[in-house]
């Protein structure tokens, strides 16, 4: 062996350095390290089946979410709706109301312009009376003048109803 470079005596001696160190190793120090090793590996199970946990939750919230928004959305659209409804219906009554009450101004109105033109028809009346008593009664006192003053009463009376 000595032919090889190897000396069997420190062979040997290193053959028991590395039992007894072996020996030592694993009456002390393996159990401690494979208890770690384990309890590490039971934690990373634990948090890996905690994450798969957290995501399903995290999912079946964010469907959740999605259905909820998806009912708002469609009770927005009722609302909508029935807002639109009832703001049509509210139109519809407004016109009718202002239609109502056009038609009642203007029923007022033409009964105002019915008397008034019934006043002016009195008073034109009146006035023609006045004027053909007036007038006959300057005929009656200057035969001679009835054409004359016949002409003039005619302009006088034409001015009266331009007047009016």
């Amino acid at each position: 062996m000595e032919q090889l470079g190897l000396n069997p005596v420190l062979l040997l001696a290193q053959l028991i350095s590395f039992g007894a160190l072996f020996f030592v190793l694993k009456k002390f120090l393996y159990s401690s390290i494979k208890k770690a090793l384990d309890d590490r590996t039971e934690k990373i199970r634990e948090i890996t089946e905690s994450t798969i946990l957290f995501d399903k939750k995290l999912q079946k919230f964010e469907q959740e979410k999605v259905d909820f928004e998806k009912k708002n959305q469609e009770k927005l659209q009722k609302l909508i709706l029935d807002a639109q409804k009832d703001a049509e219906g509210m139109k519809k009554e407004i016109l009718e109301e202002a239609d109502s009450r056009s038609k009642k101004v203007l029923e007022e109105a033409t009964r105002r312009i019915e008397q008034e033109k019934d006043k002016a028809t009195e008073g034109l009346k009146k006035e023609a009376g006045k004027l053909a008593s007036a007038l006959a009664a300057k005929i009656l006192s200057e035969p001679a003048n009835s054409i004359k003053v016949l002409d003039a009463s005619i302009e006088e009376l034409g001015k009266i109803t331009k007047k009016k």
